[in-house]
């Protein structure tokens, strides 16, 4: 499958190690196509970058002028130079060695102007110069104007029937009569925009074979393009207006793809040729210095091709397509894996194959044969017998029903369901990530051709209403100038590292801890090759080559089946070490790869009732082991058992090092639940800070908190909570008066609201906490989820991989025209915006304290995408599930309650909340989210 999509799936976020990892994921691969998607991308939501477009929020629809309304009516003349056929990219041409010239960088803001949160200062010029293609495409802001007109057709509720109504009305004599022959734009929802006036108001009648509907529309604006113009230029605010002009322009560009492609979701596209292909897009038109920008991108996703609802669950176990059996047979484990993966998937039946498709809820308990219902005359019935009165008996009766999302309890026999083919609505486990991997890890020069080829397969030259709208986008990518940082020089005991193309060897570490007893518990089975006594000796060889003291007594090992209660297994091994003399303060415990639910039990035990350091590992890796899995499992023991792997030297960190400073990272993760499972589960916060000077020991603190709520509601208390550790942890020392907040997680239209939100409850929290004197805050948003890719421009800007260097740095060309915005390439790119600077830092002081930042992460020797604290926060968001009882009715993979009310919805959500339960005391002054 090849995808030319809107926007990047997420994915992992980079620079985790290279092993030793505590196990996230489910074995099996998945039943489905794989490989990349050309997108045509633009802002993200959760932790991506700010959103820069999105419908206005609705109103009366009494018509306004927008500024500059009267300014002309003429369709934008001029443009770009013609590509080939369909907007193929056209070849560069040369001028010097580096071939196009850069793109012009700045513009001059105009004093008036406000930002949506720190203005511009200047833009930054520390670091050697690099020349960068970016996937991004000038496009010709138009001149005509729109109009602007609301849809309304009481008949219809969702927007697939609505959008199908829109395009009979568009084909409507009168219509296009009234028009001119344009057809317009409409966004599936309530918004309809045109080149042409349609006059005040005007009403069209469709009649089917079942009902009449009615569509009136009702103009409420005249828009014209130029105040967007303006604002790219630095002379207006983003506002209401600019907002319509870029949501016109954007519903232009998806009304030609829905079209082209007419298997889509929200937010991709898909075709059949030789193998499938899909698009994902958002809003993809981007207002950016100077210009407006379309942004294409390759992802990777994985797609489900269609075909039977059994062969697709027999292939993620990987079994034979004639093994049937295997389904009546599940185990608890598998099942909910099975769900997991399932959960939201499309199907019909193949009774109503052209049906409007429902989406799988769970799978029934019990099977077919022992599945009962009433029927109307009000006897019970099970669902085999009941096929077998209708003449059309089931081959397998012994498997489970499929239940959907919705509030109708309908189950359907599995051997009924017929999946679309359609991309999956989640990400896949960590184990399937594989089969997707070596087809998305692409060499630049590689993607950047993709991106090339995507332009040309995506005809926007061939899009009639983008021709009508008067929108023309140029073949060639954006070459933009950017610059390199200089890594930091980083600490340990004994020596300096400086990293070499964002890697560096490891040391003795900064602080090392003690391991004064240990125990190995083997939960694997007998998983092939593995050697659990060279795999204790490879552990403590590494942790005491890198300076942590280790007890001489040998670890208590104890082997269990796959299926024992872990927390008996490690309670005996405990007992076993105690009386041999001493308390142990670490438990290693070998799980199979397939081992989810052992990994939340574990760490529950761990993390709450114990208050002692746990460290997972998968059979497979340790039957592999080596010097580089060792090493990576002992950079989290030492963390989770309090050190400090590796510290900034004081000269690369001043800020840090001349005061005490307080470093805050924060998110946000929701349920992935759909449907009506998003009912009365909480959403979860995190927020971590540094308890040292040198800002590389970190304490997190995570909260349970209301459904899809952004956020953070108890801040002030979560805060007070890390000062109450930051103060244990340094008596004495004078307080801190900076505060640097690093936020994940949040669209460009909540920037206003963490102004107004959950900065006040970070200066409460100081105060609170006996921070008398004013603090100066400064607080950037950081997102991996944008979706420009930087591309050297020559081999002279490469690093070894053929990628643009860590430290890469472009706060010009691709950023606001108005607000404090840079985007940095440590390890992956990330976007910042700065919200607000009390501490006045220069666009130089500020991106290479971001940059420095990135290589304290302590499970890695390399940078990494994010500012070590947002990272943190994204990995205690993650234990989240480990605070709930294992044996309790609590788990966030398992599905919701059917057709929950918001009463039912609300209390479900307390209960939620309340049962969330606080870490041991010992836990929480240690990075035992490691």
């Amino acid at each position: 499958m090849s995808q030319y999509s809107g926007s990047s799936r997420g994915g992992s976020r980079g620079g985790r190690g290279r092993g030793g990892g505590d196990t996230r994921g489910r074995g099996g691969g998945p039943p489905s196509g794989r490989g990349t998607a050309f997108q045509t991308a633009g802002p993200a939501g959760r932790g991506g970058a700010p959103s820069r477009g999105g419908p206005p929020a609705a109103g009366p629809p009494q018509q306004q002028q927008f500024p500059g309304a009267d300014r002309g009516r003429g369709r934008g003349r001029g443009g770009f130079p013609p590509g080939p056929r369909g907007g193929a990219p056209a070849q560069s041409t040369p001028s010097g060695p580096s071939g196009v010239q850069p793109t012009p960088t700045q513009v001059a803001i105009a004093p008036h102007v406000k930002a949506l949160g720190v203005k511009r200062p200047a833009f930054g010029t520390r670091g050697n110069s690099i020349l960068l293609d970016i996937n991004a495409f000038e496009t010709k802001i138009p001149e005509g104007l729109i109009y602007h007109y609301t849809e309304f057709s009481p008949q219809a509720g969702s927007k697939p029937l609505k959008m199908e109504l829109f395009r009979k009305v568009q084909a409507l004599p009168e219509f296009l009569q009234a028009s001119h022959g344009k057809k317009g734009v409409y966004d599936s929802d309530n918004q309809f925009f045109s080149t042409v006036s349609l006059g005040d108001n005007c009403q069209f009648q469709l009649q089917d074979r079942r009902k009449t509907y009615s569509v009136r529309l009702t103009q409420v604006a005249t828009i014209n393009p130029q105040i967007l113009v303006e604002y790219v230029q630095g002379q207006r605010e983003r506002e209401d207006h600019v907002t319509t002009v870029l949501t016109a322009f954007n519903v232009a560009i998806r009304m030609g793809l829905m079209e082209k492609f007419p298997l889509y979701n929200r937010n991709s596209f898909f075709i059949r040729e030789a193998e499938v292909r899909g698009f994902k897009d958002r809003k993809s038109i981007r207002p950016v210095m100077g210009k407006m920008i379309i942004n294409i991108d390759v992802s990777t996703g994985v797609v489900v091709k269609g075909g039977p609802l059994i062969a697709m669950a027999l292939q993620f176990f990987k079994q034979p397509v004639n093994n049937v059996q295997f389904l009546a047979n599940l185990n608890p484990r598998d099942k909910t894996a099975l769900e997991r993966f399932l959960r939201g998937v499309k199907f019909v039946t193949n009774d109503a194959p052209d049906a409007r498709p429902s989406s799988i809820k769970n799978l029934t308990s019990a099977s077919a044969e022992q599945y009962k219902f009433k029927k109307d005359d009000g006897k019970e019935i099970s669902i085999a017998q009941y096929n077998q009165q209708k003449g059309t008996p089931l081959r397998y009766p012994k498997l489970p029903c499929v239940e959907k999302i919705g509030m109708s309890k309908a189950v359907y026999p599995m051997e009924h369901c017929i999946v679309r083919a359609q991309l999956l609505p989640k990400q896949v486990e960590s184990d399937q990530i594989n089969d997707v991997l070596g087809f998305s890890t692409m060499k630049p020069h590689i993607r950047l051709q993709r991106i090339r080829e995507g332009f040309q397969f995506l005809e926007y030259g061939q899009n009639e209403y983008l021709r009508d709208f008067g929108i023309s986008i140029d073949p060639n990518p954006l070459r933009v100038q950017a610059r390199v940082l200089h890594p930091p020089e980083l600490q340990y005991s004994g020596k300096f590292e400086r990293p070499q193309g964002g890697s560096w060897r490891t040391g003795k570490f900064f602080a090392a801890k003690e391991v004064k007893g240990w125990v190995i518990v083997n939960l694997s089975g007998n998983y092939p090759g593995l050697d659990v006594p060279r795999i204790a000796q490879d552990i403590r060889q590494s942790c005491t080559t890198q300076g942590m003291k280790w007890t001489n007594n040998p670890p208590i090992s104890f082997a269990r089946n796959p299926m024992s209660d872990p927390e008996v297994a490690i309670k005996e091994a405990l007992a076993e070490h105690r009386k041999k003399g001493g308390d142990a303060n670490l438990i290693i415990v070998i799980i199979p790869d397939e081992g989810k639910d052992l990994y939340y039990r574990i760490k529950h035990f761990g993390d709450v009732k114990l208050g002692i350091a746990t460290q997972c590992l998968k059979a497979s890796k340790c039957a592999k082991g080596g010097r580089d899995y060792s090493t990576n499992v002992s950079l989290k023991i030492n963390a989770k058992l309090g050190g400090t792997n590796v510290v900034l030297k004081p000269t690369d960190a001043k800020f840090l090092s001349e005061q005490p400073v307080l470093i805050l990272g924060a998110d946000v993760m929701h349920s992935r639940a759909m449907g009506d499972e998003g009912l009365g589960r909480p959403s979860f916060a995190a927020v971590t800070g540094n308890i040292d000077m040198p800002g590389c020991r970190y304490v997190g603190v995570g909260r349970a908190q209301q459904t899809r709520q952004e956020m953070i509601q108890d801040l002030e208390g979560m805060v007070m909570q890390i000062i109450a550790e930051y103060k244990k942890a340094n008596p004495g020392r004078r307080p801190f008066t900076s505060v640097l907040y690093f936020r994940d997680g949040v669209a460009e239209n909540q920037f206003k609201t963490v102004i107004e939100d959950e900065l006040p409850k970070i200066r409460s929290a100081c105060a609170k906490s006996g921070i008398k004197t004013g603090i100066k805050l400064t607080c950037l948003i950081v997102g991996k989820r944008h979706h420009f890719r930087l591309f050297p421009a020559d081999a002279s800007s490469a690093d070894r991989t053929g990628n643009a260097p860590p430290g890469t740095v472009l706060d010009s060309v691709i950023t606001s025209p108005v607000d404090f915005d840079f985007y940095l390439q440590p390890h992956a790119g990330v976007h910042c915006n700065v919200l607000v600077d009390d501490n006045l830092f220069t666009p130089d002081d500020l991106q290479q304290l971001t940059f420095n930042l990135c290589h304290v992460y302590a499970r890695s020797t390399r940078s990494v995408s994010l500012p070590a604290p947002v990272y943190y926060a994204h990995l205690v968001c993650s234990r989240a599930n480990h605070r709930y009882d294992p044996k309790g009715n609590f788990s966030l993979d398992a599905p919701a309650q059917r057709s929950m009310g918001k009463e039912d919805a609300e209390r479900r959500l307390q209960e939620f909340i309340k049962a969330f339960m606080p870490l041991h005391p010992n836990t929480q002054s240690v990075m035992y989210f490691q």
